[in-house]
């Protein structure tokens, strides 16, 4: 959807990102290890909030399940929480993910599609919509 790219060009605030993590400790997307990624992930992020560092979390929090895990980390710690939402089109998300050095199929985008919820204005303290 564009989440690298948009942080790059919006925000000078240091990231956590799955991805990243995945790439520094060699793990492939849906390897049996994802979960060292995660915890790597989770520790920088609570590193930031302990010292009340301002930061991004770049991440792919299709459902409201899943985003219900970051944020409820995220107000333990009474951080002020913006979402900010990314959508295209699935033919630009195939294409840049075909594009890109990733181990995540289109099949699995495909069937990630399935879990897709739009964030509600009630998740965070500020909800943003990017649509391209």
């Amino acid at each position: 959807s564009g989440k690298d790219t948009w942080c790059k060009a919006h925000s000078h605030l240091p990231v956590v990102s799955f991805d990243d993590a995945r790439e520094e400790l060699g793990i492939k997307h849906g390897s049996k290890d994802a979960g060292k990624a995660v915890q790597l992930v989770k520790e920088q992020a609570k590193e930031y909030l302990r010292s009340h560092t301002p930061f991004v979390w770049n991440a792919t929090n299709i459902s409201r399940t899943m985003r219900s895990k970051t944020l409820n980390l995220l107000f333990e710690y009474n951080a002020d929480v913006e979402i900010i939402y990314l959508e295209t089109t699935h033919e630009n998300v195939f294409t840049r993910n075909t594009n890109r050095n990733s181990t995540l199929t289109n099949d699995s985008i495909r069937n990630m599609l399935y879990k897709w919820e739009v964030p509600l204005q009630t998740e965070a303290h500020h909800v943003s919509y990017v649509v391209d």
